[in-house]
């Protein structure tokens, strides 16, 4: 039977001491018939040194609402309702060269989320801003793979992946606030969501239109 005694301990990497994560990404968008837009937001896998790798995936769809309102051509703003999917992966190499013993371990880390918002915007000549309410959910998949040793009563036992969980995570409404600043192809965006814990993003990219 299980006990709350550990059977193995391992060192995972040390964080980089910072309350943000710096990443390139690609980010492209379609425009549609009756006003929609498709977008694809990527980061290549990436191979990170004496790491692992690390990569992510979104896909979205934003339609303007303001043609479905009696008299939205008027409006002084722009509606609008955004969904959009994320799925991010991490994989984490355990394995310690320089010790004996198996060396196929590794931890992997799948997280996905999806977000429906609504939204109001305005955009000038070179600057647009926005704010909406919205509903997010996600989950995650963590697996601990490979072969570990663990000492026991009858002494060195080998066991095989021995870790894999599924968890939700926190599921709710969330407010978000952006704005973006267009200079001929260069453009500098922020955007703030306040949930159960914060986050603000923030970019400098080039867009071509």
């Amino acid at each position: 039977p299980f006990t709350d005694e550990a059977l193995a301990r391992f060192e995972m990497p040390a964080g980089i001491g910072v309350p943000y994560v710096p990443a390139p990404e690609i980010q492209l968008g379609v425009g549609a018939v009756r006003n929609t837009s498709l977008m694809l937001r990527l980061v290549p896998s990436l191979e990170l040194d004496e790491f692992g790798s690390v990569g992510m995936f979104g896909v979205g769809v934003q339609h303007g609402l303001n043609q479905w309102i009696p008299g939205g051509d008027f409006l002084p703003i722009d509606l609008s309702v955004q969904l959009g999917f994320t799925r991010f992966g991490l994989n984490v190499d355990l394995s310690d060269s320089d010790e004996p013993g198996p060396s196929d371990q590794e931890l992997d880390w799948n997280a996905s989320a999806f977000a429906m918002n609504v939204i109001a915007g305005k955009s000038l000549s070179f600057i647009s801003g926005y704010a909406g309410l919205g509903w997010e959910s996600s989950s995650s998949d963590i697996a601990l793979k490979g072969t570990y040793e663990i000492e026991s009563e009858v002494g060195t036992e080998q066991i095989k992946d021995p870790i894999a969980l599924n968890f939700s995570g926190v599921n709710g409404l969330h407010a978000l606030a952006g704005m973006r600043l267009r200079l001929f192809i260069l453009t500098i965006n922020a955007e703030y969501t306040l949930a159960k814990y914060p986050s603000l993003n923030a970019g400098i990219g080039f867009s071509l239109r």
